[in-house]
């Protein structure tokens, strides 16, 4: 399945299960588990100004809706909230990095 269509998959299943209103985007990549397994490892970049949202039913929704169309990989979920604060370290990675 081409990563588009995969993303397309996802997207739709977090749509469903959270509202159209609270996502911006979502990036898909594949890539190799902690287990040595192929998985997909999904960045769902939420809006600005959002509280922060329970994901459990929307990750149950993404596995089952991956499953029916075929896709045996599993989903791992990566959250990111536009307006979290970042920590010391990643404020000292940033600075580092803009130097």
């Amino acid at each position: 399945m081409t990563r588009d269509k995969l993303t397309e998959i996802v997207e739709q299943a977090l749509r469903d299960a959270l509202g159209a209103k609270v996502l911006d985007r979502v990036e898909v990549a594949e890539g190799i588990d902690h287990d040595g397994e192929a998985a997909l490892f999904v960045t769902v970049h939420y809006r600005p100004g959002l509280d922060p949202i329970d994901p459990t039913k929307a990750q149950g929704l993404v596995r089952d809706r991956l499953l029916a169309a075929g896709e045996k990989r599993f989903p791992y979920m990566n959250y990111d909230y536009p307006d979290d604060p970042l920590a010391e370290d990643d404020k000292a990675a940033d600075v580092r990095s803009a130097s």
